[in-house]
């Protein structure tokens, strides 16, 4: 399939609320916040099984680590300054109408990014056996395991709970590699890009609100719906304020309406448009871009 015919299909699952596994013939029921009600109680369930047995929990890895040399609060600390350094050089790069400062910007944070994934890789090789960690696994287990059913009306469940402890781990892992295969078009990235498509936004921008477009109350929207809705409006308040953008990507689109930002702000201050990239200025529906650019070349 192109990626249209995959993004058409993805919203088609998001309005119907569930994915089809054609292997297995099993419906998945997309999580939405009524699922998630017991959270608390299936989690206290296994973290407390998991403390009798003696599992011990991140901080204390931590400590023995720190202890043998094997990690440090220092590490802790710049992963910490990393995440602010990642965030502050995004800002740049969308906000940054030069493009050799957008260049230094993303080499910089290519580097810091790695430096930031090798820091949390190492702590997790090191809390991957807590009680927190396993948890999380099992709480991720659960709800796949709990959003398969036999029928389209999602009224037969292929589990019910008792059979989670019963599951063997083959079966569990096939069942997680299947879940992961049939939810794979409905990534963050692919639901961007849906809500910027026009099969979409033709219905959205006709609808009040999520409600009137859903037809449910949004504490009954699943949370493929919740994301398409809030991308949606994200993008609908751009195309509103910065029209005339050319571009269907949806990260070029908010970094050409920082870029359109920052122009409008720089309206009125004699300052200069060189070293700016004149077709991104152009497809950003900045005006007057060349100019501006041909005034201080002149001069």
């Amino acid at each position: 399939m192109n990626e249209d015919s995959i993004l058409r299909s993805g919203l088609s699952e998001i309005l119907k609320g569930y994915s089809y596994d054609i292997e297995n013939d099993l419906y998945i029921k997309h999580m939405s916040l009524d699922d998630h009600v017991d959270y608390e109680r299936v989690y206290s369930f296994f973290y407390e099984r998991l403390k009798k047995r003696g599992v011990e929990s991140s901080e204390s890895l931590i400590e023995r680590a720190i202890s043998q040399d094997l990690w440090s609060e220092e590490k802790d600390v710049k992963i910490k300054d990393l995440l602010e350094l990642n965030d502050q050089l995004k800002k740049t790069i969308q906000k940054s109408l030069a493009e050799d400062m957008k260049k230094h910007a993303k080499k910089q944070l290519e580097g810091s990014y790695k430096e930031y994934e090798n820091l949390l890789d190492q702590k997790y090789s090191i809390t991957s056996s807590s009680i927190e960690s396993i948890t999380d696994k099992r709480m991720h287990e659960y709800y796949i395991i709990n959003s398969l059913y036999l029928d389209e009306n999602l009224s037969q469940k292929k589990f019910n709970e008792k059979d989670f402890d019963e599951i063997e781990p083959e079966e569990l892992f096939k069942i997680n590699k299947s879940y992961n295969k049939y939810t794979e078009k409905l990534r963050e990235s692919n639901i961007r890009k849906i809500s910027i498509k026009g099969f979409f936004r033709s219905s959205w921008d006709l609808a009040e609100n999520a409600y009137h477009y859903f037809g449910k109350p949004i504490s009954q929207i699943t949370y493929f719906q919740t994301n398409l809705a809030a991308n949606a409006n994200i993008f609908g308040n751009i195309f509103k304020n910065y029209p005339n953008i050319d571009s269907e990507d949806p990260e070029e689109i908010i970094e050409f309406a920082q870029m359109r930002h920052e122009a409008e702000k720089q309206k009125g201050k004699n300052r200069s448009f060189m070293g700016v990239d004149q077709d991104k200025m152009k497809r950003a529906g900045i005006e007057s871009a060349d100019k501006s650019a041909q005034f201080n070349n002149a001069r």
